[in-house]
């Protein structure tokens, strides 16, 4: 079956990419509202499928995910983030074969 075309869902990719974000030490929990989606920087805004926490854009074997959120007081929030960037980018990648550039919002810090 190799060579022929599949596509990846964008809701998918965003249910994938929050799963995969709240499995980061240091993050509590995805922000349960609606992320806005990537900068579409190619062309008008279009609604981009959205679930709790996160959003994607796929194009031509990239993606673009936006996921917010929350950690915890004495959290490094640079360092979350950059975790979360890291290991959601790289199990995207796996999953899908797409190259995947992840943004974090950190939307929320707990206080114990």
């Amino acid at each position: 079956m190799s060579g022929v075309p599949y596509h990846v869902g964008e809701r998918l990719l965003a249910r994938l990419a929050a799963r995969h974000a709240r499995q980061v030490p240091g993050v509590v929990g995805v922000y349960p509202g609606r992320v806005p989606a990537p900068p579409d920087l190619a062309g008008p805004a279009r609604g981009h499928p959205a679930v709790a926490g996160a959003s994607a854009r796929v194009d031509d074997g990239s993606a673009e995910v936006t996921i917010a959120i929350i950690t915890r007081l004495g959290e490094s929030c640079r360092d979350v983030a950059v975790a979360v960037q890291e290991a959601v980018g790289a199990a995207l990648s796996r999953d899908t074969g797409l190259t995947v550039e992840v943004r974090v919002v950190i939307t929320d810090v707990l206080l114990d």
